[in-house]
């Protein structure tokens, strides 16, 4: 399969079906407006992105990383992928599944019993988690009756995190396969990986999104395969439980598990490792992982109050100071009604328990008006939870239910915490949210703290919550709108439409916006439908790190080359701010190909200058010697100048030569002080270039 192949609209369309149909809730919530958007336009949307991925233009963006509380203490770490990055993640996924799909379906039921595969062309990507979860429980109850006594729990450290980007690149591509795609998955791969957006690294699929499930197991299929022949194994995700009918036995299979593990790089968690005989079928449960792991409870039918106040009377200690059955606490407030007895329960129980912080947000989300919520968030804030997410959830229901006299002394508080949106990101966006709300409340104009985030998904949380005034929000409107990732603009969408306003009478250039918010917003009549300019990215790159005017004649001036060097250009971007000498291997290559389109364009026009770029058997001359070419440079001294200066100082790179040609010394990186000085050479070098394009009449 090649990159046209995986780009199918029927994949593309079966991805974004897979994702509005996908059972894990709780991760999609975080994108619900999101979703209905995008949903407005999907197929118009679909055929740009399509679009995009071959023409190579697509690039995946930076995602946000949040951590959620665990019972243990520690946090789950949960990956937020923008809109068109979840569409081509379940994309990737969809490859995957099916080129593992005879293999793994038949060890479904057998070993495996996770995310079990959906029907091929299904719409549910995966089966309903009981299937999976209550035929695992039938296998090791009827373990124990024809004899295993013995059972052992084995997990996995950082399982997600830990993921080797190669080995899943050869469960499509064992020999390889196409060379387009799979250097398109193992770049998007590595985006979404990176905690830090300005770094690279070459492990971890994002936890969140159904697709990575799929793609993390299927790293586990050999293991699987092997350890089948032990009728005893079977694995939900990375949990394993094995059982035996002796501890000799049952050490044997450690073992075995323990050495394939690690043989592709995943780290067995010797703490989470237990053995011991059991004399009593009830015991297998207490080595059953918990599916709150996994996945958000789906919400069914309501219960009524006093069984719900049974059920959670049932889930707590004698004292009731906590909880002791987190399965039945869970079940009961996800269906609870309201009431004053379970609202003082969850409310007393929630700093004791952060990690059931979505059950009890959940539960208090059904309150329109309370002072009791108000002032517990109040003052649990003023005290400085330890936990991120558990602080975001706080200041959302503040913003929800606090009256003036409750929002207006946080105020400073929160403009304090919305600056932090690097280190605790639930915390900006709801303490964004809270000022958004005071804003309203006409307290400030305090929504234009958004606006500095440099996390597009940061600000996709706050849009729905702008008011989009002409006194108040055409800054932050454009710069919403400006954002190379659709996902900001496409959170204005509720917010335009509710508040009727019209985007025009906000937005500086049309042209400026991301193709799919503007077919989205054509759509829903927002904005007249018209014949949109071809997308630019190079000239929104080269503006911004340039400080350049956006110049509308790059599509014209590259021609045919445009993908490729849009492509050698976001890769010296990607690399800009923490890794100078890469940079500037990518951006010299840029450099090179936009030299010789430059050269075509003068010889197109029988300008001064121009000269012949490949010799006579119509090999390309080396960009070196172009640059030296006296035809060339008594036109353009400077221009040759400042592209040769560039182009030496990238031969003289550790990734280029590992000597200098001219001096014979060890190649050195490329430090920050010389970064900046190449890049005032490369602005004068554009500079030229456009101005000289503009003046011959490009």
């Amino acid at each position: 399969m090649d990159l046209r192949s995986f780009s199918t609209i029927p994949n593309l369309t079966l991805a974004w079906k897979r994702i509005i149909a996908g059972s894990n809730i709780s991760y999609k919530n975080t994108s619900r407006l999101i979703y209905e958007s995008y949903q407005l336009a999907y197929k118009r949307n679909l055929l740009d992105l399509q679009s995009r991925i071959r023409n190579r233009v697509y690039q995946p963006s930076s995602p946000l990383r949040m951590y959620y509380p665990k019972p243990s203490g520690l946090q789950r770490p949960i990956t937020l992928l923008a809109i068109e990055d979840q569409i081509v993640l379940q994309s990737i996924a969809n490859i995957f599944a099916e080129k593992i799909r005879s293999s793994r379906v038949s060890l479904e039921g057998k070993a495996i019993f996770s995310n079990l595969l959906g029907d091929k062309g299904s719409i549910f990507f995966v089966k309903e988690w009981t299937e999976g979860y209550d035929t695992l429980h039938k296998k090791l109850r009827n373990s124990y009756i024809t004899g295993d006594r013995w059972i052992a729990s084995f997990d996995l450290s950082a399982f997600f995190d830990t993921i080797s980007h190669d080995l899943i690149i050869k469960v499509i591509a064992p020999r390889k396969g196409s060379p387009e795609l799979t250097e398109f998955v193992l770049r998007c791969l590595k985006k979404w990986s990176a905690v830090i957006p300005s770094t690279q690294i070459s492990h971890g699929v994002p936890q969140g999104p159904i697709a990575s499930f799929i793609l993390a197991e299927s790293i586990m299929l050999d293991i699987d395969k092997t350890m089948s022949s032990y009728k005893s194994y079977s694995r939900y995700v990375d949990d394993i439980v094995l059982m035996a009918n002796s501890e000799l036995e049952i050490r044997r299979i450690i073992v075995s598990l323990d050495k394939l593990c690690r043989d592709i790089g995943l780290i067995p968690r010797a703490d989470k490792t237990r053995i011991k005989k059991i004399t009593k079928i009830s015991e297998i449960d207490d080595f059953v992982i918990s599916l709150e792991k996994y996945y958000s409870s789906i919400i069914k039918k309501p219960l009524d109050e006093e069984y719900t106040k049974k059920l959670v009377v049932e889930s707590l200690t004698l004292s009731r100071q906590r909880i002791e059955d987190k399965s039945k606490f869970r079940y009961a407030y996800f269906r609870a009604p309201r009431s004053n007895f379970l609202l003082r329960t969850a409310l007393r129980l929630w700093s004791k328990h952060p990690e059931h912080t979505d059950v009890i947000s959940f539960y208090l989300s059904k309150y329109q008006k309370s002072k009791p919520i108000a002032d517990y968030c109040l003052k649990e804030l003023r005290a400085s939870p330890p936990y991120d997410y558990v602080c975001g959830e706080m200041w959302k229901h503040l913003a929800r239910l606090g009256d003036v006299d409750q929002i207006k002394p946080m105020i400073e508080m929160a403009i304090t915490t919305s600056k932090k949106s690097r280190t605790r990101p639930a915390s900006s966006i709801g303490s964004l949210i809270f000022l958004c709300t005071g804003e309203k409340k006409g307290l400030g104009l305090y929504s234009k703290f958004a606006m500095w985030k440099d996390e597009a998904l940061v600000q996709t949380q706050i849009g729905p919550y702008i008011l989009p005034a002409k006194s108040t929000g055409k800054a932050l409107v454009n710069k919403f709108l400006r954002r190379t990732s659709p996902d900001p603009g496409l959170s204005l969408t509720h917010s335009f439409l509710y508040w009727k306003t019209n985007p025009l009478s906000l937005i500086d250039n049309l042209d400026d916006t991301h193709p799919i918010v503007e077919i989205t917003y054509e759509n829903v009549g927002l904005v007249p439908s018209r014949v949109r300019p071809s997308p630019d990215p190079i000239k929104q790159i080269i503006a911004k790190r340039y400080q350049l005017p956006k110049w509308d004649n790059w599509h014209t001036l590259l021609s045919q080359g445009y993908p490729h060097a849009y492509l050698l250009l976001s890769f010296a971007e990607e690399y800009y701010n923490s890794h100078p000498t890469p940079w500037l291997a990518h951006q010299d290559a840029f450099n090179d190909l936009l030299f010789r389109k430059f050269i075509q364009f003068l010889d197109s026009r029988n300008a001064a200058g121009a000269m012949r770029t490949t010799d006579r058997n119509g090999h390309l001359i080396d960009y070196g010697c172009l640059l030296n070419n006296q035809q060339f440079t008594s036109v353009y001294g400077t221009l040759a100048t400042n592209l040769r200066e560039t182009h030496t100082r990238r031969n003289s790179l550790p990734t280029s030569h590992p000597f200098d040609k001219k001096t014979q010394t060890e190649a050195k990186v490329l430090k920050l002080r010389e970064q900046k000085f190449i890049l005032r050479k490369i602005i004068a070098a554009y500079k030229e270039i456009m101005d000289e394009c503009d003046r011959i009449g490009i």
